[in-house]
C-alpha cells in the first residue's frame, strides 16, 4: 500500500471513492489522522493523511511472507545503523506486524507481515483512537522539507 499526504482530505476522499471506486476500510484519529481504502480483499491499498499545504508520499508498505522475514530485516537494519522511523509493532486496524525504515529520499518503507483481508459481505468501517496495539514507537520524524518538496 501507499500512504499519501493531502492538503484536502475531503476532496481526496471524493476522488478515491467517487472516481476510482475505492471503498473505505476504516479511520484512525490521533496525532496523525488516517483514512484507509481498499479496492480488493487487501485491507487497504491507499491511505490518506491530511497535511495542509502538503502533497506527497508518506510511505510505501511491502508485505513479506513470514514473521521471520520481518525479524531478519529488522535485525539487519539495526546492525547496519539504518535509520528507523518507527520500531516493530502491530497496527490496530489491519493487524500488520511491521516496522518503518527511512529511505534516502525522505519517505518511509513499512516492512511487514500478516495483514487481515476485507470480506465485502461482512466488513464495517471502524474508527480507532490509536494506530497500534503495541510497539511502533516513533524514533524519527519526517525530515523538514521531505514532503513539502512534492508541492512544487
Amino acid at each position: 500500500h501507499v500512504v499519501l499526504a493531502t492538503p484536502d482530505l475531503a476532496q481526496a476522499d471524493r476522488f478515491l471513492r467517487g472516481v476510482l471506486g475505492f471503498k473505505k476500510s476504516d479511520e484512525i484519529y490521533t496525532f496523525m489522522d488516517l483514512w484507509f481504502y481498499h479496492c480488493n480483499p487487501r485491507h487497504h491499498s491507499i491511505a490518506l493523511t491530511p497535511m495542509p499545504g502538503v502533497r506527497g508520499l508518506h510511505h510505501v508498505m511491502v508485505e513479506v511472507k513470514s514473521f521471520d522475514d520481518v525479524g531478519m530485516a529488522y535485525d539487519l537494519c539495526m546492525s547496519r545503523n539504518i535509520p528507523l522511523s518507527m520500531t516493530l509493532g502491530r497496527h490496530v486496524n489491519d493487524r500488520m506486524v511491521s516496522f518503518y525504515v527511512r529511505t534516502p529520499s525522505g519517505f518511509d518503507i513499512e516492512y511487514g507481515w500478516d495483514a487481515v483481508t476485507v470480506d465485502e459481505e461482512t466488513w464495517t468501517v471502524a474508527q480507532y483512537d490509536r494506530p497500534s496495539v503495541w510497539g511502533h514507537q516513533m524514533v524519527a520524524q519526517t525530515p523538514p522539507g521531505a514532503l513539502e518538496a512534492a508541492t512544487t
